[in-house]
């Protein structure tokens, strides 16, 4: 006997059944959301990029959900020490099957570039949320009510 499981509700159903079964293979279709385990201590923007304060800079990166729609990143095009300006490219992501811009959260300059990615930018599919890309200043004081909480950025993402 199989009971396969599809849904938003899957988390609760799944733990329902699960208690109560006796010898029964149970497969769940988990909604992506709840594979991967999103920060609380980080902002996230309507863009899918993710910052986390690091002393008087943060640290960039891309978001689960964008680096799961880019499929398998093979290069990512970023330069050191330039500036860029809010809702404009500071870079780009190639995957196999498409190229995406990383667009800015803000004014601001790159003042470092992450060695890892350089060398294995499939890293940041394996774990986009200690996998940053690069650190960054900003122009002005960052104002996180421009950002999405880790429940706002959710709930974009289920739409």
């Amino acid at each position: 006997d199989m009971i396969i499981v599809h849904g938003d509700r899957v988390e609760a159903l799944a733990g329902a059944i699960v208690g109560s079964l006796n010898n029964i293979k149970v497969y769940c279709k988990l909604p992506k959301e709840f594979l991967m385990t999103y920060p609380d201590n980080i902002i996230y923007s309507k863009d899918h990029i993710w910052l986390k304060l690091n002393g008087d800079s943060y640290i960039l990166g891309i978001t689960d959900f964008a680096q799961d729609l880019l499929g398998d990143i093979v290069y990512v095009e970023i330069n050191k020490n330039s500036e860029f300006k809010k809702n404009q490219a500071l870079g780009s992501i190639e995957s196999v099957k498409t190229a995406s811009d990383i667009i800015a959260p803000e004014n601001g300059k790159i003042t470092l570039i992450n060695p890892e990615i350089e060398s294995s930018p499939e890293k940041i599919n394996v774990d986009p949320f200690n996998i940053w890309i690069c650190r960054v200043e900003f122009m002005s004081e960052v104002e996180e009510n421009d950002f999405l909480s880790k429940d706002k950025y959710l709930d974009l993402i289920k739409t």
